[in-house]
């Protein structure tokens, strides 16, 4: 399948005093290959790894690099940035987006799910960790 065009992405994500993240967008956070992921929160500062929801079978898989750390920008929002590198030929990820594709074409297929594990910190200074917002790599 074609490489789609590189795109930067941001995700971002608030925590209340209660620990109650809030994901914008809401839906699952969806990139490709070569695209740059900007994490973005007022609440920092904040970690965030990838934990694989499907096994990918690939040993060491980690095209976003993760675990990643938060640094504050110019306008004080911490950001944790990176670039999806897979490494993978086009026919391996090819092989492997089929093989999670649905039979019956209810949805498309993808290379891997991740679900989120972020450590931030809650306004009132309080550390707080979630893992239930998850994300897909495409293509």
């Amino acid at each position: 399948m074609a490489a789609p065009a590189p795109e930067r992405r941001r995700f971002t994500f608030t925590v209340d005093n209660k620990g109650s993240f809030l994901y914008d967008p809401s839906d699952p956070w969806d990139y490709n290959r070569h695209d740059t992921l900007e994490f973005r929160s007022p609440n920092g500062p904040f970690t965030i790894d990838f934990k694989e929801m499907v096994p990918s079978g690939i040993a060491r898989f980690n095209p976003l690099g993760g675990p990643l750390i938060a640094s504050k920008d110019d306008d004080g929002t911490w950001v944790a940035e990176t670039t999806v590198i897979d490494n993978l030929s086009d026919a391996k990820r090819d092989a492997i987006w089929n093989a999670n594709r649905p039979a019956d074409g209810s949805s498309p297929g993808f290379v891997v799910k991740y679900n989120y594990q972020i450590d931030a910190t809650q306004p009132d200074g309080k550390r707080v960790h979630e893992e239930q917002h998850h994300g897909v790599f495409g293509c």
